[in-house]
């Protein structure tokens, strides 16, 4: 047992300086925060619908806060802000206002799917935090913006001080793969020898279960989160349970760009368009079987359709899945009829689509589906998977007219490609209408136009319906007002911006209870206006205040109980034409003073107005009747007189004293000290009832 004591000490001592080192990073760059906000983007190079939500959220915060610092963390070392600027431009037509600043990261590889053949979504989650650590040291800005989806990295972000924003795309881990591994039925996700296991596929039901449980406690971390459809919203909010701070944002589409694109195209030989990147789970064999099928009970006086393939390829994976493609073409004898079009230019994209007839789209489970909603917009009849985003909110009847096909097996592809190139022009013509139609309420306007008033009325969260506890949720950012400092369990009254199947910003505003909601697209939500603002003429009065006056939100800030107060005495009042269900409570004197003080300032648009003497003798009544009255315990008491400041600026009564160097340096000190003491005293302990012998002969 000699050899202990060769062992135990370095540790101790190894795993304190650890301790200490972390302590001291952590500190040092929360306190030289920036005011800048963060996109975390590793791959900045993948050229599908990510990265064009990167650069329109880039350019919506530069256009409404110009003097604010924008920069992206990324594995590219290629890349530069000007070469990055120019890609905006040239694959995606987004014109940033300068560009923006770079911090290379060299960790990139851990949060590579090669690096990890089994267990790769615990260990790509795991990497992408060792991969944040080192983004977030070399730069620690006030806002953390993740458009990627590497929602592990967002208590690291909190860590550091930053407040996190994200746009998740797709949940990492649904309730949809969990139910297929019980199915035991063979994806891309799932091998097919664990599926034709029992034992290995209950295995992986319990990994999956204790990934998801993971995955909404390091999600529920998250300020704001946007998420971009139905299908994944409902997903997100079942697993981080954060309800009141999610919001559906449609994502950025170039419906503007493309629609004007004519709608008569020639159809001889008609062209049938595929735009993905190559990764397994778009399915591009399943297109290329589907396309053989149809050529294949195509009629012989028909001329032969053509099928483009357009994708962008992020690493050597990417590539040897193309090389399978173009080797499984021959295979099927249709390469004669086939065309690969790798990492095009945006100009290249917008003439091919403008050339085809159809488009292509085969990923189940698709989050929300960019590229139909470019098919759309560009006129080509989308043919669709009939799962989540497409089925959802993207393929739906305009005016009750077709906007396209959805399709599942290979058999049901093929039969839609047959419609589409058997179908007379006006027929064509007329879907193609209504399609685009449907486009265009998925526009990058739309998008952008959220994003700047998330900025624009920062305020507006202070004194919405939301503020009707003390526990409040606030967005407070240097661009806008992002996160909660406190969340709150009881049900409340939100007010949240969101993009919801329309050109126009439209706002949620309801019950925001914790239950999980997945209803398609097409109710009704109405724009912005003073009258939408609120369920009830008091509440829509109140609102309507609250974003006419910022400076008088700003003033009353602190005055949070008055807001409460009022806002129940709101709530519980139903509408003219209803009658209570229920005999409210009455009123306790100090909250029949402060809900008089409060509407006094808000009501003042919607009742006729009132003597200053009437709102004067309302709140001396009220003051009279607390000051007779006992005094509610746990609320703060007014000073007797206002005017006494002769203890203002004395020391507080009894021994006090600040550490030198702050709260920081005391609390590293303390862990280390206690710590060690911990593991010496553990050790000595040990030692003396005989674990532990140091060369005793």
């Amino acid at each position: 047992m000699a050899a202990y004591q060769f062992f135990i000490w370095p540790l101790i001592t190894l795993l304190s300086a650890l301790l200490l080192k972390i302590s001291l990073q952590i500190s040092t760059a929360r306190n030289h925060r920036k005011r800048a906000v963060a996109f975390f983007h590793p791959y900045t190079n993948d050229g599908g619908g990510g990265e064009r939500v990167l650069w329109c959220a880039v350019k919506a915060i530069q256009d409404e806060n110009p003097n604010l610092e924008c920069l992206v963390f990324t594995g590219d070392h290629d890349c530069s802000p000007e070469s990055l600027t120019s890609r905006a431009v040239d694959r995606f037509g987004v014109k940033l206002l300068r560009p923006p600043q770079v911090v290379h990261l060299n960790k990139r590889k851990w949060i590579e799917e090669a690096t990890y053949p089994r267990l790769t979504m615990i260990g790509q989650s795991l990497g992408s935090v060792y991969l944040s650590w080192e983004a977030l040291t070399k730069y620690t800005p006030d806002h953390y913006f993740d458009t990627s989806g590497y929602a592990f990295t967002y208590p690291i972000a909190r860590l550091f001080g930053c407040k996190v924003i994200c746009y998740t795309h797709y949940p990492t881990i649904s309730l949809d793969m969990l139910s297929r591994v019980r199915q035991r039925s063979s994806m891309y996700n799932n091998d097919d020898f664990i599926a034709r296991s029992q034992w290995l596929s209950r295995c992986k039901i319990v990994y999956y279960n204790v990934f998801s449980w993971m995955y909404g406690i390091v999600g529920s971390c998250a300020h704001l989160a946007m998420v971009n459809s139905s299908w994944t919203q409902a997903h997100i909010q079942k697993l981080w349970k954060i309800p009141q701070r999610i919001k559906r944002v449609y994502p950025p589409c170039d419906t503007s760009g493309l629609q004007v694109l004519p709608l008569e195209r020639p159809a001889d030989p008609a062209k049938i368009i595929s735009v993905a990147q190559f990764r397994p789970e778009k399915a591009h064999g399943l297109q290329l079987e589907a396309f053989a099928v149809a050529v294949g009970k195509l009629d012989a006086h028909l001329p032969r359709p053509k099928l483009q393939f357009v994708g962008s390829c992020r690493n050597k994976s990417d590539e040897e899945r193309l090389e399978h493609l173009k080797s499984k073409a021959i295979e099927l004898k249709v390469d004669g009829d086939v065309e690969f079009h790798k990492n095009v230019m945006y100009r290249d994209l917008v003439q091919l689509l403008g050339g085809a007839v159809a488009g292509i789209h085969s990923m189940t489970d698709e989050h929300f589906g960019i590229s139909v909603v470019e098919y759309m917009a560009a006129g080509a009849i989308p043919i669709a998977h009939n799962s989540a985003g497409p089925q959802m909110d993207i393929v739906l009847a305009e005016d009750g007219e077709q906007t396209g096909f959805l399709a599942r097996t290979v058999d049901e592809y093929g039969d839609a490609i047959l419609s589409v190139i058997k179908m007379p022009e006006t027929e064509r013509l007329k879907m193609t209408a209504a399609a685009r139609r449907r486009a265009a309420r998925f526009s990058e306007q739309s998008f952008v136009l959220y994003l700047k008033l998330q900025a624009k009325y920062q305020n507006v969260s202070r004194f919405s319906a939301g503020a009707s506890t003390p526990t409040v949720t606030q967005f407070t950012s240097s661009f806008g007002k992002f996160g909660p400092r406190r969340h709150i369990n009881r049900k409340r009254w939100g007010l949240g911006l969101s993009v919801a199947d329309s050109n126009q910003l439209t706002t949620e505003t309801g019950d925001k209870s914790s239950e999980t909601s997945s209803s398609p697209s097409e109710d009704p939500i109405p724009a912005v206006n003073s009258s939408s603002l609120g369920t009830s003429a008091n509440n829509s009065q109140f609102q309507t205040s609250a974003i006419d006056e910022p400076s008088s939100q700003t003033s009353e800030a602190s005055n949070g109980s008055s807001v409460i107060s009022s806002q129940k005495q709101e709530e519980s009042s139903p509408p003219p034409n209803l009658k209570p269900k229920s005999k409210r409570l009455p009123l306790t004197a100090r909250e029949r003073l402060r809900a008089a003080k409060v509407l006094s300032r808000y009501n003042t648009e919607s009742k006729p107005a009132r003597k200053k003497s009437d709102r004067s003798k309302t709140v001396l009544d009220a003051a009279r009747a607390s000051d007779g009255g006992k005094g509610r315990s746990g609320l703060p008491q007014a000073p007797t007189n206002i005017f006494d400041d002769s203890k203002r600026g004395m020391p507080k009564d009894g021994l006090t004293w600040d550490f030198p160097g702050g709260a920081d340096l005391f609390l590293i000190i303390f862990s280390f000290v206690f710590i060690s003491t911990v593991m010496f005293a553990t050790t000595y302990f040990v030692w003396k009832v005989g674990a532990i012998h140091f060369n005793e002969n």
